[in-house]
């Protein structure tokens, strides 16, 4: 997988103040060499349309009881998600840049302003970039695409509980997930 090189300031972690996060929600972001998580999400998609285009971009299909693993490595760069619902796979790159975290997808970057609510983290889109050979067209997002995710305490230690929306102004909802990921540090 190629990423785009960005200028990295600090860890993603970094960007919120100690201690106004849940701890599990901490741990998702913290200093440790990687992270894993394994649970149970209700995956729904929209529209034939909705589908369709969210078929095109490779995301995971809908299910009420999709198995889902996680496993976060970081470095002094960011973070690389490996993601898998059910069998698809969805491998991205966090990185801070400035006051902003960028998600790295094939060519796309989003970038997110983030901020924390009541112990949750919310990342909600503030652009988006498509890179094409050496050109990059950006499109900044005042309601056209909304995604926001949520991750917040589980209902256990050792637990987050996640939801992300993903809905287009035209197309409706491409793609919501919610359930609980169990996690697990590994040094």
């Amino acid at each position: 997988m190629t990423h785009t090189v960005v200028e990295h300031v600090g860890t993603i972690g970094s960007l919120i103040p100690g201690g106004v996060l849940d701890p599990d929600v901490a741990r998702l972001h913290v200093d440790a060499p990687a992270t894993v998580g394994r649970g149970v999400f209700r995956v729904r998609r929209g529209s034939l349309l909705a589908t369709r285009v969210g078929d095109a971009l490779r995301l995971p299909p809908a299910g009420r009881a999709v198995p889902v693993s996680i496993r976060i490595d970081r470095d002094r760069r960011g973070e690389v998600w490996w993601r898998t619902f059910g069998g698809v796979h969805l491998t991205t790159q966090l990185a801070r840049v400035g006051s902003r975290v960028v998600e790295t997808v094939g060519r796309r970057e989003l970038t997110f302003d983030l901020r924390a609510d009541s112990g949750a983290l919310i990342f909600t889109l503030h652009r988006l970039t498509v890179r094409c050979g050496s050109r990059r067209v950006s499109l900044p997002f005042r309601g056209g695409l909304t995604v926001r995710a949520t991750v917040a305490g589980g209902p256990d230690a050792g637990s987050v509980h996640v939801a992300v929306d993903l809905v287009h102004v035209l197309l409706g909802r491409l793609l919501s997930y919610d359930g609980t990921l169990h996690l697990k540090e590994i040094s």
